[in-house]
């Protein structure tokens, strides 16, 4: 992957690149979310050996619910997808 490629691409083209097939993608997705997904759960979750099975937890539901989501003209983006995901599960 290229890295100079990669730190432009919006939240919708990393989705898409996902949803085409390209699961890799969704590592760069987890780069740039990583630390609101920890702030988050830190925050949530006052036991430390938790967190960590949590955060992999909110990834999984993320990368499954992908499809799904709906980016609109508001500037919905990955960490919208991660917050709803995190609300609704815990």
């Amino acid at each position: 992957m290229n890295n100079k490629t990669e730190n432009t691409w919006s939240d919708k083209q990393l989705v898409d690149k996902v949803l085409g097939g390209n699961q890799e993608i969704f590592r760069l997705i987890i780069k740039n979310t990583e630390g609101l997904v920890a702030q988050i759960v830190f925050q949530m979750v006052p036991q430390a050996e938790d967190r960590k099975d949590i955060a992999q937890d909110i990834y999984l539901k993320t990368f499954k619910n992908l499809g799904g989501f709906r980016f609109g003209s508001k500037g919905h983006g990955m960490t919208d997808i991660i917050r709803k995901d995190i609300y609704l599960e815990y």
